[in-house]
């Protein structure tokens, strides 16, 4: 990951997720296996790292 864009009125919760993933080199398999927290906006990460799966 390279970098992320995020325009909501959550977006900053989502750019957390997105730095803590940059930071640890995760992988978009390892986000998409991830827990997330419930209800965040955040937890709809998991669907998008899923659509990348290799």
């Amino acid at each position: 990951m390279l970098g992320c864009e995020i325009l909501g009125s959550e977006g900053g919760e989502m750019m957390t997720v997105i730095q803590v993933a940059m930071l640890g080199k995760l992988t978009a398999p390892a986000m998409a296996d991830a827990i997330f927290m419930h209800p965040l906006l955040a937890e709809g990460l998991n669907t998008l790292f899923a659509m990348f799966d290799a």
